[in-house]
Order: structure tokens, then C-alpha cells, then sequence
């Protein structure tokens, strides 16, 4: 949603990928989730709780987000965070090109801006984009108002609907996960490792903030689950089977195949397995369980 950009609130400029200024566009994208604020919390982030929401004595608008630490009940950490709340703004950084090049950057005209998420036709040949840390406030063009203030939660707490919601829709096919998550908690959770994976894995756990914001005006879309699942079935299926394929399902068809192969010659084979043997056999019906 863009608003008036003089309006007197917090402003806060966030990175977006490609791919998610066009889940936003295409309304598959509601809200962002950054650990931003949340790297004391972080560092042990099953020690700590979430426990209520406080003010600040001076300001009133000025909200306080209390962790309790488990094994020092009494140690409190109040943290604010730094994208604000209800009715603060999220300006959007996205990868771009000035026509002209850097040089005429000084002339500041919107309308020579063009955007790497609009797949079009260009009037010269973009060679180098622009990072989207790099894009200036004048060339920015969504102003995102946070519709909910962010309550911090562990990020294996989302929920399908939310995975839905993150854009999960246009990421590319995840890691494979639990088998209880769904197609999007599987997409969304692969492509956070993709972007958070050195610092804050999936696996870790971490604390993060949900950046909440309006449907894109005009879009109608919403992710379909079942159809995303058909879309990363495949994906999913050969990572599944290769997940089976643990140690000890491979000794025992090891052990299976010299009991086998004992005393047998002339045996015929195809890059270099006997065809009759469990190890070939098992990989022909994809089933490690025998």
C-alpha cells in the first residue's frame, strides 16, 4: 500500500528480494518476518520467554517487549523494537537501475527508476543493478503500514497461513523438513535458510518479529495450498527417498548384497551392481526397507 510519504511516523527502510516484491504485487505477501532488535535474545533463544508488552514511563506510545531469562526468573530484558508498531511505516529497498547510471543519480527523477521485480522491456541494456540496500528513499516506491503491532515469536511457530502469506508461493522448492509440516512451512523454511542460514538456521529456532501489512492494492490472489504442494511434490518426493537412504539401511543392503554375490559369477550388471542384487533392486523401486 503506498501513503502520503510526508506523513509524521516511523519510517523504517527493509530489504526485500525480487521474488518478494513480486509476491507482494501479486498479493501472496502480508507479512516479513526480521530478527532485527533480537540479538541478545538470540544468542540463547531457548533460555529466554516472551512474557507481556510494556511502556516506556516517558512515552506512553513507546512500547517495551519484556523477555524473562528461564533460569534467572527475575532477570528481565525490555526490548523495543526497531520497526516500530500499529501505524509505522515499512519503506521497501529493492534491487534497481537510475537510467543514465550512477552519475546522474543527483537529478533524483523517479520516473528514470526502473525496478529488477518488473519484468519488462528496458530502454537500454542493464548490465549491473543496483543493490537494494542502496536504494534511496526518493526512489523507493512502497511504503508499507504495519496493520498489527509486532508480537516477537520463535519462527517454527508459524503457521501454514503464515508461511502462505510470507510469499511461499513464488520461493523456490525448500529442504525437506517433519514430515508435519506443510508444503508452505517446508517452502518458507528453505528459503529463511537460504537468506538467515549462516546466522539464524531454521533449526535454531530463533526469536523474530512479524512485520504485518496490507494485501497489495488491487491484487485478489492468495497462495493455494494444494496447489503448491503439487508444485514442490517432486522436489520433495527425491529429497525424501534420499533422506531414507540412512547409514544403517545402506549396511544392511551392503551386507545383503556380498551374501548375495557369494560364490555367484558371470553376474550381469549395470554401472558396475549385479541387476539381481538387493542394492540395484532397492534402487529400481526406490525402497530402502527391506
Amino acid at each position: 500500500m503506498s501513503i502520503d510519504k510526508k506523513q509524521p511516523v516511523k519510517e523504517t527502510g527493509i530489504m526485500f528480494s525480487t521474488v518478494m516484491v513480486q509476491a507482494y504485487q501479486q498479493g501472496l505477501k502480508t507479512v516479513t518476518r526480521r530478527t532485527w532488535g533480537l540479538e541478545k535474545i538470540n544468542k540463547e533463544p531457548d533460555k529466554w520467554r516472551y512474557l507481556y508488552t510494556a511502556y516506556t514511563e516517558k512515552r506512553k506510545d513507546i512500547k517495551l517487549y519484556c523477555f524473562e531469562h528461564l533460569d534467572y526468573p527475575y532477570k528481565i530484558l525490555r526490548i523495543k523494537c526497531p520497526y516500530g508498531g500499529k501505524g509505522d511505516v515499512l519503506r521497501v529497498k529493492e534491487t534497481w537501475y537510475y537510467y543514465g547510471g550512477d552519475e546522474y543519480l543527483y537529478q533524483q527523477i523517479p520516473e528514470n527508476v526502473v525496478y529488477k521485480a518488473d519484468k519488462g522491456e528496458y530502454r537500454v541494456q542493464i548490465d549491473h543493478w543496483r543493490p537494494s540496500i542502496f536504494m534511496f528513499r526518493w526512489a523507493s516506491r512502497y511504503f508499507l503500514p504495519l496493520i498489527a503491532d509486532p508480537i516477537p515469536e520463535r519462527l517454527q511457530n508459524i503457521t501454514p497461513e503464515d508461511a502462505a502469506d510470507e510469499g511461499a508461493e513464488l520461493m523456490p522448492p525448500g529442504e525437506l523438513r517433519e514430515e508435519s509440516l506443510t508444503a508452505s512451512q517446508i517452502v518458507f523454511a528453505g528459503y529463511w535458510d537460504s537468506i538467515n542460514g549462516k546466522k539464524y538456521p531454521w533449526s535454531m529456532n530463533p526469536w523474530e518479529w512479524p512485520l504485518r501489512f496490507e494485501r497489495f492494492e488491487g491484487a485478489t490472489q492468495k497462495c493455494n495450498e494444494e496447489s503448491l504442494r503439487e508444485w514442490t511434490d517432486d522436489c520433495i518426493f527425491k529429497k525424501r527417498k534420499a533422506c531414507q537412504a540412512t547409514e544403517e539401511s545402506f549396511q544392511k543392503a551392503v551386507r545383503g548384497w556380498r551374501v548375495y554375490c557369494q560364490g555367484k559369477s558371470d553376474i550381469g550388471d549395470i554401472g558396475g551392481v549385479p541387476t539381481d542384487c538387493p542394492i540395484f533392486q532397492c534402487q529400481v523401486n526406490r525402497d530402502w526397507s527391506f
